[in-house]
Order: C-alpha cells, then structure tokens, then sequence
C-alpha cells in the first residue's frame, strides 16, 4: 500500500501541471482536453522523466574505458550516438585515448 502512495504523491505535481496546461489549451486555443486524457499524458509523462534520470546515473558512473571495443564497434557506436545526441560525448572517451 505504501508503494502506491508514494507513486501517487510522485505524480501528483504532474498531474497538477498538465491540467494547467490543459486549462491554457481550453482557455487560450479552444482546445478541450479531456481529464482522462490529462492524467493519462501526465503519468506519462512522469514514468519518461523518472527513466530518464536513472539512464542519467547509469551514464554518468559508466565509464567506456572499462569496455575493450574494437575501433569497427566503437565507430558504430559513435555514429548511434551521435545520431541520437549530439552532447552524448560530454562524459564518453574511446577506448584508443
């Protein structure tokens, strides 16, 4: 019962956000916004953010040097990257430096 507590208090700003928003749609645009609707794209929302910030420790402890590659899996890996963020080398050295 405690986990779904503090799953609902950690959306509970999300929740409170997107209907903000929802409220400047209808009120700014004319756009209705269901509140299922709402609370459906808030929770999403949350879980993407909440994923991301534990891909973020996972990125920022991981260290490519720990990694033996060769150069062919390296470039590849480099061209992924690259195409997917441009600031994914901040924290990143090959292998060959």
């Amino acid at each position: 019962m405690i986990g779904a507590v503090d799953n609902i208090l950690a959306r509970f700003p999300w929740i409170v956000w997107f209907i903000w928003k929802a409220r400047n749609e209808k009120t700014f645009n004319s756009k209705q916004i269901l509140p299922p609707d709402t609370v459906l794209h808030a929770t999403r929302e949350e879980e993407n953010w909440r994923v991301a910030q534990v891909i973020e420790v996972l990125l920022s402890t991981w260290r490519m040097e720990s990694i033996r590659m060769s150069p062919s899996v390296w470039n590849r890996f480099s061209l992924l990257c690259m195409r997917s963020s441009p600031s994914c080398f901040m924290q990143w050295k090959s292998p060959s430096s």
